[in-house]
This record gives C-alpha cells, sequence and structure tokens, in this order.
C-alpha cells in the first residue's frame, strides 16, 4: 500500500523515484568511452609537445651561453673556432657543459646517441640522413640532463661558407650563394634515449653562426629522408614544420 503525504496540499508518492535502467548507464559509459578514445590521445600529444618544447628551450638556451662564453675566450668572435674536422667541433664546448659522458670513438656503440635506423624523421620513418662516419667521426656527449649534443663539421673556421642548414623558410637544401653561413652545426636530442626519437619531435638541429645559436624553421637536409630535422624554429614558435 502506498503511503500519501499531504504538503503544502500537494501529494507525493513515496514509491516514486527517479532511476537510471541498466540499459541507460551503459550507453552513457559507451558515450563517455568514446570521447574519452577521442580525446586522450591529443591531451596526451599536447602534454608531450610542451614538455619537449621547454626542454628544446632549454637546450638552446644551455647551447647559446657556452657559445658567448666561447666567443669571449677567442677574443670576441668565432672566427678559428671551428672548422672542417669533426673530431674539433665539440671540443669548444668541452669545459662549458655540464657533461656526464663524452664519446669520441663511436656514438652509438658508447651510448651518445641512437644506433643505426633507431631513430626517425618527423613521419616515423628511420633516419637513412648519414654514414657510419656519422657515428665514427663525430664527437658527442651526454649532459646532465639526459640530453645528447653533437658537434659536426659544417661551413668553414671563418663561418664564411657552406649553409648546410639551409636558408630559413625556404623548403630548400644544399649550399647556395648568398644563404646564411655557418661555423658549425649542432645536433641534439633533448631527452636521450626517453622517446618518441623522432626529428621535429625531440631531436633537431642547430646552426652555430657568427651571430651565435640560430635555430632554423625548414625541413630537408639534403633530400627528404629526415623531414622533420631543421624544425627546431618552427617547433618552438607552436607552427607546424614541414
Amino acid at each position: 500500500m502506498n503511503t500519501i503525504f499531504k504538503e503544502n496540499g500537494i501529494k507525493t508518492n513515496t514509491n516514486s523515484a527517479l532511476a537510471f535502467t541498466l540499459a541507460e548507464v551503459l550507453i552513457t559509459l559507451g558515450i563517455i568511452g568514446v570521447v574519452a578514445a577521442m580525446t586522450i590521445p591529443t591531451l596526451m600529444n599536447k602534454t608531450q609537445n610542451a614538455e619537449l618544447k621547454t626542454a628544446l628551450t632549454k637546450e638552446v638556451s644551455v647551447l647559446s651561453q657556452a657559445i658567448i662564453q666561447i666567443r669571449e675566450d677567442n677574443g670576441g668572435t668565432l672566427d678559428s673556432v671551428f672548422g672542417n674536422e669533426y673530431t674539433n667541433n665539440f671540443l669548444p664546448f668541452a669545459k662549458y657543459l655540464s657533461i656526464v659522458k663524452t664519446c669520441d670513438n663511436n656514438l652509438a656503440t658508447e651510448g651518445c646517441w641512437h644506433n643505426d635506423q633507431k631513430w626517425y624523421d618527423y613521419y616515423g620513418t628511420p633516419i637513412v640522413l648519414v654514414s657510419q662516419t656519422f657515428y665514427s667521426q663525430n664527437i658527442g656527449a651526454v649532459l646532465q640532463d639526459g640530453s645528447f649534443v653533437i658537434a659536426g663539421s659544417a661551413g668553414s673556421p671563418t663561418c664564411d661558407s657552406g649553409a648546410w642548414i639551409s636558408q630559413e623558410g625556404s623548403g630548400s637544401y644544399g649550399w647556395q650563394s648568398g644563404w646564411p653561413l655557418d661555423c658549425a652545426i649542432l645536433m641534439v636530442d633533448v631527452n636521450g634515449f626517453k622517446g618518441p626519437n623522432r626529428a621535429g619531435k625531440d631531436i633537431f638541429s642547430l646552426s652555430i653562426r657568427k651571430s651565435g645559436i640560430v635555430s632554423t624553421s625548414v625541413y630537408k637536409l639534403f633530400n627528404n629522408s629526415n623531414a622533420g630535422l631543421q624544425c627546431a624554429g618552427a617547433f618552438l614558435r607552436g607552427e607546424t614544420c614541414p
């Protein structure tokens, strides 16, 4: 028997209550699952990009400060600091960076860079940018923050020839008259062996010029097999590159 109460002249049935059926609950959970599946990967990607952007900003700052100190110790110029000998180009940085380990024989086997085909371009394709001389002729280091840094050959000792990085924003590559001139090139992985180990995400090339460290915004380097490698500038500005 239902009990009827009168409150302010309104009849209320105590057996009358709002409730969800099992089907309604399942439908609701299904909708939540679909929305989560659509949004969580995007949120995770944005979070990762923000972390990597912060790491790259820090790396550029650290290397820029090192270049400033190197220039000051060289009479206010970068002339004759870097050259065409790969193995010599990291040495100027040695006393200005917090280095945990230096690799001067084989970057990969000694733990200062990724093994061949274990680092990727922007699209996830294994990079085929370099021959094995990349691993054996360059000197690299693991910094205290876990990042990798390699100083490679480019331009000339007087920073007046060769544009290994290419013209910013042109999408072109190679050496062309009138392009910015490099003293040397840096390769960095801002978080070391931690993924994604992809160009344009956590692996970038930086140019050393007379003015200092330059973060470029083109994606080609001689060919299309390394898309994203030169996207540091665009990445820091939140732009799409390539």
